[in-house]
């Protein structure tokens, strides 16, 4: 196991007393990997080559693009040994909750209503993750001259 995570052994499964539910920790790594600008294989061999020599001994399952995939869409159901080695390694802090990272956004409505055009048309999530850049740029800006 990875070092700093701390788990417990319940019937060969492993737990760690996380304050984050799956879709916060879903959040949480998509931010993150969003902002490092990795693909899922990407960071899938990040993770692997920090991990090689554990993976090597078995004491680390190795990851896949498929498996980071699954954690940014909120496609799993248990925080496992692996899930919890990954969110270390992306350093997050699982045992205490950061209400500030997962606040609900105030274009909440706004996000979704893209989100979904995005999820019918594949093809336009870099157009509007570059507007969205873009806008978050302007803001920063304008927030800088301001002060």
């Amino acid at each position: 196991m990875i070092q700093n995570v701390k788990c417990i052994k319940i019937k060969r499964q492993w737990f760690m007393p996380s304050s984050y539910t799956n879709s916060e920790i879903s959040l949480l790594v998509k931010d993150i990997i969003e902002d490092k600008s990795w693909s899922y294989r990407t960071c899938a061999k990040s993770f692997n080559n920090k991990y090689s020599r554990e993976i090597a001994t078995g004491e680390v399952k190795a990851i896949d693009k498929d498996f980071v995939r699954r954690i940014t869409t909120d496609d799993f159901k248990v925080q496992s040994e692996r899930v919890l080695n990954f969110c270390s390694f992306l350093e997050i802090d699982l045992s205490q909750k950061d209400e500030e990272l997962i606040k609900p956004s105030v274009f909440r409505k706004e996000l979704e209503s893209i989100e979904k055009v995005v999820r019918q048309q594949p093809e336009l999530e870099k157009i509007v993750r570059n507007l969205l850049k873009n806008i978050a740029s302007i803001a920063k800006t304008s927030t800088l001259q301001g002060s």
